[in-house]
Parts: structure tokens; sequence; C-alpha cells
């Protein structure tokens, strides 16, 4: 459902299976435990999120469902998960 990739030095893409309707917060979409300070729609499925200290791969992510407000298609809903930021 979700894959966590690094783009360059500040930024994730964070790759949905489902569609993206709308992005209202998405400051819990944690990076080593900070919040994501912007994020913007790429595509139907990927969005980018932007970090004020390094971004890695080998960062541990995490979803904080109490900090993002994200619509998919279909009414799919987004659930608590973590993993490793791959390349």
């Amino acid at each position: 459902m979700l894959d966590v990739i690094f783009e360059d030095g500040e930024h994730l893409q964070w790759r949905f299976d489902v569609p993206i309707e709308s992005i209202d917060d998405a400051s819990g979409l944690l990076k080593a435990g900070q919040t994501a300070d912007a994020a913007s729609l790429d595509d139907a499925t990927t969005l980018t999120a932007e970090y004020t200290s390094a971004v890695s791969v080998g960062d541990a992510w995490t979803v904080d469902l109490a900090h993002v407000s994200i619509t998919f298609a279909d009414g799919a809903t987004l659930v608590a998960s973590s993993g490793i930021v791959s390349g």
C-alpha cells in the first residue's frame, strides 16, 4: 500500500496504491520523527514531502494518523505504518 523513496537531500516520495484526491495535512508523514514541512501531489498516486533536515536512504519513516489528512479515491483509508526509506 505504501512505499517511501528517496528523491533528494530534502524530499521523499510517498507512493500509494490508490489515487490521491486531496492533501489537507501531510505533517504526520514522519521521517526519523520529523514532520513534513510541505507536500505536493506529483501524480495520481505519489506525493512529495519536504523536510528541513537531511533525508537519506535507510531513514525510518512513520505515518502518524493523528496528523495526516489525505483523501483517497473510492474512500480508501490510510493505516498507521512504518518502514525504511528505500533508494
